[in-house]
């Protein structure tokens, strides 16, 4: 092609038309997005004209005024300084440990820190059921970390801020058009978690670390917890070092690594500085881009991850060079440590490697990079092999028949609509086929550019254009689901500029520039908070308005943290709202996520909600709208139900006791026997007293075969009305052989309590046995159930 410029522009312009016809007949929400555009100029505005000041009085480049002002601010505003300097910290840690790794002196800094991210969240994964994660013991271990390797460190970092200055002065007007750019495609970053993935599935792991110091693995109420979490624990760190969930700022990072490296690959396709800057905006821009910087999804970071082991292959190395296996080795790690199918996209990578190196390197070579591999990519796999019997739960559990999901082949039939020629007309056009979401979120590149393809002629293109499109062809041809694909975009767009622009144009930078206003227009439609105006909300009242108006779950939430009396337990009522990720240990649903309950209500009138509470051993519920479900209301106003809090449509509902007697025993006692299941409940003594003020001992015991009884002596004053009342919370594990729960009174001076009443309420704890980390501490200690054995008495205010 490189002597057809004609036929080169025949074909940019073929898909810039064909583009326009599918923006006039595609159902996008115009007015929607006339809205957001709004919105996105006043903010853009308001960027720059504050960028002003430190561009003036400081004399710093446009480009960085505009970072610092449009992504610093908003990081200081709304993840907090606390926020901003963990993820500091982090990517220092990332640095210093890819030092630490000797990986390729040509490597980029941005690959490094990538990296080293990698080994980080290594470590943390394979430390998740371990009691460790602390603020303390992390902030002493990265920091120690990087005061060590600190001239590394800042070399590191000072050839990064090179290379940003020299590809600044090469491309001036384009390296602010891009900083920009990246300010509002950014902006989803900032606001509070709300996408319902993230709310039911993600937010677990960050909440553990933060309730408990280590992650519960509650595999019997969410089947995904022992998924492949890379990303995940990453951001989990994060929010330990600040103290509370905090993703936006670590998000952000692996945007503007992505655009980096995209520029990256693109230079290395020789384009132009200023086609290299239009080739990573055209990856920014996209809608899934900017939509995946607000949530906890992989491929917010995955991006950045292919691209950058695509650069180290773009730019060469023996095959026998340690450093570059290594880089390349935990490169891959990390992307099957944060999903499994990301060997998708790998295997056209490892092609490219073994056809750009003629074969395998050296047997004596691969030892270390192997090692370092299964390290970075393995904790996930090793612990769900280890506790379920499947590796990958819930996937291909017909194949590893592990108790803790159905035997069958894992399918979502949503996502299988099948594969035709139409496919790049249809991802503009029909895109909710692919997608949740309206037309035009997958963007425009894959029409507007697809006569790109020609690059496949070019021997300078036709790697980089065929791996990524032999990537994305093996995860779509998978699952039909944009967002899965959306990684190998980051290595597709530069081979498709450089196919149709091979050398600096004025109107073809100018087309493309369009190009890229028009997807970032459409950033909106990729999540439907976001049509909506989540971003105008924030802006202008505030996190909390957001979550009113589209998950008012997390606000209950909320109130569950400062309400809940120990032993407390929530169910959430509604499937399509199900988000009890932030309370681990406390909350569950009864959607697909918990098969131990998912099959109990059956959808209708007829609901059975008693065997469904009964099972789940639930005291709290949060329903939305819970007067449309006849069933739902008639059981909770035969348990009685009261409101505790409410948000929106959704109400945090708490359920009466069911109490029973407990009967006389020996020795002056009230007793209640138990069985060998997990049990959670509350008990009550009421008594009359010898005269108002007298001070009353209550002596609660559960008695306990596997251990000593576990005792509780509360002191009661006695009221004017001369009665008296002890209440009391507790837990009674299996695992230790409970028998029962005892009761008996005395006053303070010895005279006799008349008329004691007892009763108790047991609930099935559900979550005792749901949460497999103790199965790894039951091995350290040498005894099963000893990592369970937590019989507790508390008494209730």
């Amino acid at each position: 092609m490189a002597s057809f410029p004609l036929a080169r522009s025949l074909l940019l312009a073929g898909g810039l038309a064909a583009t326009v016809a599918a923006l006039l007949v595609a159902a996008i929400p115009w007015d929607r997005i006339e809205r957001n555009a709004i919105d996105m100029l006043v903010v853009l505005a308001a960027i720059a004209l504050l960028a002003e000041v430190p561009a003036r009085l400081l004399r710093w480049p446009r480009a960085l005024s505009l970072l610092a002002v449009g992504l610093g601010g908003p990081a200081i505003a709304y993840a907090g300084l606390p926020g901003l300097l963990a993820t500091s910290l982090l990517l220092a840690a990332g640095l210093a440990v890819g030092d630490l790794l000797r990986l390729p002196a040509l490597a980029s800094p941005w690959a490094r820190v990538i990296a080293g991210l990698g080994v980080v969240a290594a470590v943390a994964g394979w430390l998740l059921p371990f009691p460790v994660h602390f603020a303390a013991v992390w902030f002493l271990a990265l920091a120690a970390l990087v005061a060590w390797r600190r001239h590394a460190v800042w070399v590191q970092l000072r050839d990064a801020g090179h290379a940003l200055a020299e590809a600044r002065r090469a491309a001036p007007r384009a390296s602010i058009a891009a900083a920009g750019l990246l300010c509002i495609a950014s902006l989803p970053a900032w606001l509070p978690i709300r996408m319902s993935d993230d709310l039911g599935y993600h937010l677990g792991l960050i909440w553990s670390l933060l309730d408990f110091g280590h992650s519960r693995f509650e595999v019997g109420t969410q089947v995904w917890t022992l998924a492949p979490w890379s990303t995940d624990v990453l951001h989990g760190v994060v929010s330990v070092l600040a103290g509370s969930e905090t993703t936006g700022p670590l998000n952000v990072f692996w945007l503007a690594a992505a655009t980096w490296l995209v520029r990256e690959l693109a230079r290395g396709l020789q384009l132009s500085p200023r086609l290299a800057w239009l080739s990573a905006m055209l990856y920014a821009s996209l809608p899934v881009s900017v939509a995946m910087t607000g949530g906890l999804q992989v491929e917010a970071a995955s991006p950045a991850m292919l691209a950058a082991l695509a650069l180290v292959v773009q730019r060469g190395g023996r095959c026998d060079d340690p450093a570059t296996l290594r880089l390349c080795a935990v490169l891959a790690g990390l992307m099957m440590g944060a999903k499994a199918s990301h060997a998708l996209l790998l295997l056209p990578i490892l092609a490219w490697l073994l056809v750009r190196w003629r074969g395998l390197p050296p047997l004596r070579a691969l030892p270390l990079p192997a090692g370092l591999f299964l390290f970075t990519a393995g904790s996930s796999y090793a612990y769900a092999w280890g506790l379920t019997g499947n590796p990958v739960l819930p996937l291909f559990n017909h194949v590893f028949a592990s108790p803790w999901f159905a035997r069958e082949a894992f399918v979502d039939p949503l996502w299988q609509t099948g594969l035709d020629a139409w496919l790049p007309w249809r991802l503009v056009v029909d895109t909710p086929r692919y997608y949740e979401s309206v037309p035009g979120a997958a963007g425009l590149v894959t029409l507007a550019l697809l006569g790109g393809l020609v690059g496949v002629a070019d021997r300078r293109l036709r790697p980089l254009l065929l791996v990524g499109l032999a990537g994305g062809l093996l995860v779509f041809s998978q699952v039909q689901y944009l967002r899965y694909a959306h990684p190998s975009l980051a290595l597709v767009i530069p081979a498709l500029v450089a196919a149709l622009v091979p050398a600096p144009s004025r109107w073809k930078e100018a087309m493309l520039a369009a190009l890229v206003a028009v997807q970032l227009l459409l950033a909106p439609t990729a999540n439907w908070m976001h049509l909506w105006g989540a971003v105008r909300f924030h802006v202008g009242k505030g996190a909390d308005e957001v979550l009113l108006r589209f998950v008012p779950e997390r606000l209950l939430a909320r109130q569950v943290r400062e309400l809940a009396l120990p032993g407390d337990r929530v169910l959430y009522a509604d499937r399509e709202h199900t988000y009890p990720a932030e309370l681990p240990g406390r909350a569950f649903g009864h959607n697909w996520y918990n098969p131990r309950l998912s099959g109990l209500l059956d959808a209708g009138e007829g609901a059975d909600w008693s065997r469904l509470l009964e099972a789940s051993g639930a005291n709290l519920l949060i329903a939305r709208d819970a007067g449309a479900d006849p069933a739902l209301t008639a059981y909770l106003q035969q348990r009685n139900a009261s409101v505790l809090a409410e948000a929106g449509p959704a109400r945090l509902y708490r359920l009466s006791p069911e109490w029973i007697p407990m009967l006389p025993a020996a020795g002056g006692h009230r007793a209640a026997p138990v069985g060998d299941a997990d049990f959670l409940g509350e008990a009550e003594l009421a008594f009359a007293c010898p005269r108002p003020g007298t001070t009353i001992i209550v002596e609660w015991t559960l008695s306990l075969a596997r251990a000593d009884a576990n005792a509780f002596a509360h002191r009661v004053t006695c009221g004017q009305n001369g009665k008296g009342l002890s209440r009391i919370r507790f837990a009674l594990p299996g695992a230790a052989g409970a028998r029962g729960l005892a009761v008996s009174s005395r006053a303070a001076d010895g005279r006799v309590v008349s008329d004691a009443q007892a009763r108790v309420a047991w609930r099935h704890d559900l979550l005792a046995d749901a949460a497999l980390h103790a199965r790894v501490l039951d091995r350290l200690c040498g005894r099963e159930g000893c990592a369970r054995d937590d019989a507790w008495i508390a008494p209730v205010p």
